[in-house]
């Protein structure tokens, strides 16, 4: 009787085995589609689902409705968390739970499930809003999350932050008290054309993270809001010197350590005029400082009274200057902005094609169409990317030529984050070129011209023995690993991806 058994179990294991052979292809999509959009591989009994459905010959329709499960599980919304939460640049759920040390406290555990941002971070995967909400929405779940406030010292917590727009809070939460309310959240909805709240960034775990002070003048909460929606990452320019110290670098960090109150003030004050005169400084704070002052009036918690402000950005040679009322109509006015579409179409392909799949101009044109056309909805959009042919692609391998032009483009993007905000005087429009997008300054000779630019800057001659750039004041340094991937680049003719010389060796 055994062997009958052993035989029958042979027999249909060779037909699963076989059949599992013939359709691989649909067994991969089922993994990639839970692997991308839970974080986690099917389960046996989906693969075996799976199975039934591509005998019936319902492979397809199978996949369909998997991806629409997917899309509304737990599992999609806290996966589409924890990504917006590494955009801002925010202490992830997935870094505390496996962190070195253990399991994270009670209090930060709290902290981190219980407030606004998190809340809003969750429900866009979960009910498919608007990804523009993030920006405008005026809909808030309040959190106490007393405790944590109060002992750890991170900030206010979620009723104290909106206490001023909704007085009763502060009765209840909004300071400290030994009686903590029964009340375990609270849903408040503010008035559609309120200039006061914008979605995300009038939360009290985004204005915690990025702190104002007199110095910084908001000018860092500007530059993540530029960062995230509009891709733009702003750096401290450059000292036009070629990198040796000048006057500002001497009057911000002086190396008299024996200053008194009076001369520091007296330094701070030339320091604020003389960086304001400079062109290289202004290419920022032009944008910052409009930007800025929408959150003039919160620097730690929401203000009753709006702070009008400016959208003030450049678009090819034109500056594009929306004025605003407050930080609610400065988050509707980076809406209407076609960069904030592009820019969002990059986060999104980013996550889910990755980068082995590059997205040309027209792509992105393309898939911006689709973007507004399903209402930027989020898992609307998802699904659009899910079925774009690149998604189920297996990665090929890259050649010699690609492999070295994308680390000689990886370490020229950490010049261009810095040079593209300098006043560069030998160009007409003032402005850099895109180290990144070959060839340098569009044409062969302005590739040659920066290429020993280049060489010259990093001393490359010497092994980068005495390099000025990057400055000894930016906060990274050249490897000797990067000086000779540069310096054998630029001896082989700076070849592109195909390895066609872009310079005479």
């Amino acid at each position: 009787m055994k062997p009958l058994l052993m035989v029958g179990w042979a027999l249909s294991f060779g037909l699963i085995f076989q059949a599992k052979a013939e359709t691989i292809g649909d067994f991969a999509k089922l993994n990639r589609l839970s692997q991308v959009i839970r974080g986690h591989g099917p389960t046996q009994g989906e693969r075996a689902e799976l199975e039934t459905a591509l005998r019936l010959g319902n492979g397809a329709r199978f996949l369909e409705t998997k991806t629409d499960q997917y899309l509304a599980s737990d599992q999609h919304a806290f996966k589409m968390r924890v990504r917006l939460e590494e955009l801002f640049r925010l202490k992830t759920a997935a870094r505390l739970l496996g962190r070195e040390g253990g399991s994270p406290s009670l209090f930060e555990s709290e902290y981190h499930e219980k407030n606004a941002l998190t809340y809003l971070f969750t429900e866009m995967g979960r009910q498919n809003r608007s990804w523009d909400d993030l920006l405008i929405a005026k809909d808030y779940r309040l959190f106490p999350s007393e405790r944590f406030a109060v002992i750890q010292g991170i900030g206010v917590n979620d009723y104290g932050f909106m206490a001023a727009l909704i007085p009763d809070l502060k009765s209840l939460s909004g300071t400290y008290s030994s009686e903590l309310s029964n009340e375990t959240h609270r849903d408040v909805r503010f008035s559609g054309n309120d200039p006061r709240v914008a979605g995300a960034i009038t939360t009290s775990r985004f204005m915690t993270r990025f702190v104002t002070t007199g110095l910084n003048k908001n000018r860092k909460r500007a530059a993540e809001v530029f960062r995230v929606f509009l891709c733009d990452s702003m750096s401290a320019a450059i000292p036009s010197t070629e990198g040796k110290d000048d006057q500002i670098f001497d009057l911000m960090l002086p190396h008299d350590q024996s200053m008194t109150e009076n001369e520091i003030r007296t330094m701070a004050q030339q320091s604020d005029s003389l960086h304001g005169s400079r062109p290289d400084c202004n290419a920022c704070h032009f944008k910052l400082d409009p930007m800025g002052r929408t959150f003039l009036t919160s620097p730690f918690a929401l203000s009753a009274q709006a702070s009008p402000g400016a959208l003030s950005f450049k678009r090819g040679q034109q500056i594009v200057k929306v004025p605003v009322k407050g930080i609610g109509e400065l988050g509707a006015a980076i809406t209407q902005q076609p960069e904030y579409v592009s820019c969002q179409v990059d986060h999104f392909w980013s996550w889910f094609m990755g980068s082995r799949h590059k997205l040309s101009d027209a792509r992105r044109a393309q898939l911006s169409a689709e973007f507004d056309r399903v209402g930027r909805r989020t898992n609307d959009f998802i699904k659009i990317l899910l079925k774009q042919p690149e998604f189920f692609e297996l990665g090929r391998l890259m050649s010699e030529a690609e492999i070295r032009a994308q680390h000689v483009k990886t370490f020229l993007k950490k010049c261009q984050d810095c040079h593209k905000d300098q006043y560069n005087s030998n160009s007409d429009d003032g402005s850099f070129p895109d180290f990144t997008k070959w060839p340098i300054g569009g044409s062969a000779d302005e590739m040659a011209r920066w290429t020993r630019k280049i060489s010259r800057a990093m001393d490359l001659a010497h092994d980068g023995e005495s390099p000025v750039m990057p400055p000894r004041t930016a906060p990274w340094r050249t490897s000797l690993r990067e000086v000779n991937l540069l310096k054998s680049w630029i001896a082989d003719g700076a070849p592109d991806e195909t390895g066609r010389r872009t310079v005479a060796p």
